[in-house]
């Protein structure tokens, strides 16, 4: 994102979220202003914040992915489960 359109950007948030609007012209409907009141007051994310990217390494990756998969499969095995609750 270039400089102007995170400015414009930038603006755009803490407009909508300091105004409470709940629908603007370029945002239809008020999910999208309810997820910016979210980040701002919730989260405490700055939207003018910039952050370096984070780049892992194959043997990082890798354990943050075997890190994920046990979870996934936890889920995966519930969700399953609770599926066939539901369908009977």
């Amino acid at each position: 994102m270039d400089s102007k359109s995170k400015i414009t950007h930038v603006g755009r948030v803490t407009s909508v979220v300091a105004s409470q609007t709940s629908a603007t012209p370029q945002w239809p409907g008020g999910s999208i202003a309810a997820s910016w009141q979210r980040c701002l007051e919730l989260h405490q994310l700055d939207p003018s914040a910039t952050s370096e990217t984070q780049v892992l390494d194959n043997d990082l990756l890798k354990e943050a992915r075997d890190q994920v998969g046990v979870l996934r499969n936890i889920a995966r095995q519930q969700m399953e489960h609770l599926y066939k609750e539901i369908a009977g």
